[in-house]
């Protein structure tokens, strides 16, 4: 009887572990979300506020998702999510213009982190309830500091520190 209860449960944890679970499901994300994009100074305080809205909606394909981003009511960014492995958590953001950029999901937070013309870029977003918070880092990738002996112990570390950062809290409508 113990024999048989194991397994039971192995047989269960292993179908838990092949079907796709709900926060791994991009659907949650859908909708049309707005709020304010605010660009910080160092000092933290607000230099800029942008308005800013996130259209994520299916289209007729199952592996692709509609990400339209949108600033100033003008600055369109209509980009497709392309699920490439969606229950290891790998899309790609595909732009029109022929960037795409491989993004990662982790349950309820999206992350992509790509360099572009010397600049190290750091996107998240967090879907929180009927919220979702994006957060963009920045650095000047040939601006870096190097420390470390270049050993086992103390390894060369490279060091790009943050000279951007936005933050908008998009709330669904």
């Amino acid at each position: 009887m113990k024999n048989a209860l194991k397994y039971c449960v192995l047989l269960l944890l292993g179908l838990m572990a092949i079907h796709p679970s709900k926060a791994q499901e991009i659907s949650a994300w859908y909708g049309v979300w707005k709020g304010s994009l605010e660009l910080y100074k160092p000092d933290g305080t607000v230099d800029k506020s942008v308005p800013m809205e996130l259209v994520i909606k299916p289209t007729k394909d199952s592996l692709v998702t509609q990400w339209k981003v949108t600033y100033h009511q003008t600055e369109v960014r209509d980009q497709k999510l392309i699920a490439n492995d969606s229950l290891k958590g790998v899309y790609y953001l595909d732009d029109p213009n022929g960037i795409r950029i491989e993004v990662r999901k982790f349950g309820k937070v999206i992350m992509s982190n790509f360099e572009v013309m010397d600049f190290q870029i750091n996107n998240t977003y967090e879907l929180t309830g009927m919220t979702i918070w994006f957060t963009l880092s920045s650095s000047k990738t040939p601006l870096h500091t190097q420390s470390g002996k270049g050993t086992n112990q103390a390894p060369i570390v490279k060091s790009v520190p943050p000279n951007v950062f936005q933050r908008a809290i998009l709330m669904r409508q």
